[in-house]
Order: C-alpha cells, then structure tokens, then sequence
C-alpha cells in the first residue's frame, strides 16, 4: 500500500457489529467464522457490507498460522473500507510483545523465517525486524490502536485499571502514548516517563486482568471504580480480551463483556465464537453460524 493512516479512536455504532479476540494465529478457527457469520465468502472475500469487524488483539504467536492470520486481515480491512464497512484491529500485548522482539511465544518455523529475511542471528532483534517499519506487516500493524470507543462500547484487549483516571488521559492520548513507547518492553523493565510506564507496563490497557478477576499485583475492580471510569470516558459497556473465560460472557451487570475463550483449532468446531451487536441487541454467535442472545 502506498499509504498508512493511523487510525480514529473513536466511530459511531454500525448497524451490525462483530467482535473477536485471541485467535493467535489459529487460521481454521478464524476463519469458519469469519465465513460462517457472513464476513466473508468462501475465497475470503468481504461479504459484511458496511458492518464493522473488531479484532480485540492477540492475532499472533502460539499458533502456527500466524502469517495467513495477519494477511487475510490486511486484505479484509481494504475489501471493508472499498464496501463502507471497517475492520477494526486493536493491538493485544502479543502484538506489541513482538514490536519489542520477545518472541517467546513465537513457533520455531517464524524465528526462521525472521532469521533469514532480516539477515540477524539474535531472535530479538530478527522479530523486531519483521514487526518494524522495514517490513509491509509491521509498517501497517504500527497504524493500529490499542483502544477503541465505537458508540457506547469500549474495546480494549486486556481492560482498563482504576488508577487510569490519575493520569486524565483521553482515548486519543493513550493511543498516542503508547504508540511511541511500545517498542520499550516497560512491563519487565520500567522507564522514566511514568504514563508511559503505566500504559504499557502492569497495569496497562494491553496486561490488565482485573475487569475479570483478581492478579497478583492487584484485585478485581470493584463496580464503583468500573463506574467511574466508564463515566469519564462517556462509555457504557467494555468488551475485552486476554483473560480466558468459559464463554462469551458478561458480568458488572453486564457492563463488561468477555469475550476472550479457548477457540477450536478445526473449522467449525462450534467452540471459535465471538460477539455481535446488532441493533442495539448483543449476541454471542459461533463459528457455525449459531446466534444466541446474550
């Protein structure tokens, strides 16, 4: 592409609206329901029309379809836009774990492939390579947020801790925060900018688990500080990633939504699912095709 623009922080509500997280490279998984729920056809071209796809983060690592994962995303977000729809892909700590070069959790066969494009022995650096401004990947991965508020919804990958509102950050400026320092791996070694530690670090949009549970640097939220948060940034309702959960799920009086479970790894298995909001009305719906109020 000629072309990358970062992205907007907030949109208005589409009609239609799905969400998904954690795929991890999981191809089968991602892609029966992509086709199952009419996101796109049988040669993986965008049949949504102008509803909204948003990817809640983890795309990568762990699975071993990685590279056609990301690539069917890059081509599904201009099928979207060319049709008046929009993918929407918010960065996980995956994501961003791989902009620092921690490719622990990256399989054998893409440290390889890393090795011999970027010419570099050390893994570090070769995945800090392949997830640079050097690579097509990498320079669009960088546009990409790693929060968003469409309509009343916020959608963030891991969740957002009380001690956010210290900081008196707007969506635009986490976003911009953490687009500059997320090559920092500020969660092991922190820096000097406090804001910048605390966005990337612990606690951060990227790592936090206490919407869902209790952590071992923390405790679960309390709905009051849920509350406030959701009041500052004009929000009514979360959807979130990174911390598995048995099912498509709500809690908070529904204030939350979960939607981070372990997906199946074959094609319509019945266990890869997501969320849909349609007309003011939220789903869980399944990679066959399955659609249950929520």
């Amino acid at each position: 592409r000629s072309d990358y623009r970062i992205g907007k922080s907030e949109s208005e509500m589409p009609e239609k609206l799905i969400a998904i997280s954690d795929i991890e490279g999981n191809f089968n998984g991602f892609s029966s329901f992509l086709q199952n729920n009419n996101i796109v056809d049988s040669n993986y071209n965008w049949t949504f029309g102008n509803g909204h796809l948003v990817l809640v983060g983890d795309f990568v690592d762990r699975g071993n379809n990685v590279a056609q994962v990301l690539w069917l995303i890059y081509k599904l977000e201009k099928q979207a836009s060319e049709n008046g729809g929009k993918v929407h892909f918010i960065l996980g700590n995956h994501e961003i774990m791989n902009f620092q070069g921690n490719g622990g959790y990256n399989q054998e066969k893409y440290i390889k492939v890393a090795q011999e494009i970027s010419q570099m022995n050390e893994w570090e650096k070769a995945i800090q390579f392949m997830y640079s401004n050097e690579t097509e990947i990498g320079n669009w991965m960088r546009t990409k947020n790693v929060i968003e508020k469409i309509g009343n919804y916020i959608f963030v990958h891991a969740g957002l801790n009380p001690e956010i509102l210290n900081y008196k950050i707007d969506l635009n400026q986490i976003n911009k925060i953490t687009r500059e320092n997320w090559d920092e791996d500020f969660y092991r070694n922190p820096g000097n900018n406090s804001t910048a530690n605390f966005l990337i670090g612990r606690k951060s949009p990227i790592w936090y688990r206490g919407l869902v549970t209790e952590y071992k640097y923390y405790e679960k939220i309390k709905e009051s500080e849920l509350d406030k948060i959701l009041e500052y940034y004009n929000a009514k309702k979360i959807v979130i990633g990174h911390t598995v959960v048995k099912d498509i799920s709500t809690d908070f009086n529904g204030k939350v939504i979960r939607i981070d479970l372990k997906h199946g790894t074959e094609k319509n298995s019945g266990m890869t699912k997501g969320l849909l909001i349609e007309n003011g009305i939220e789903y869980k719906i399944d990679d066959k095709g399955n659609k249950y109020v929520l």
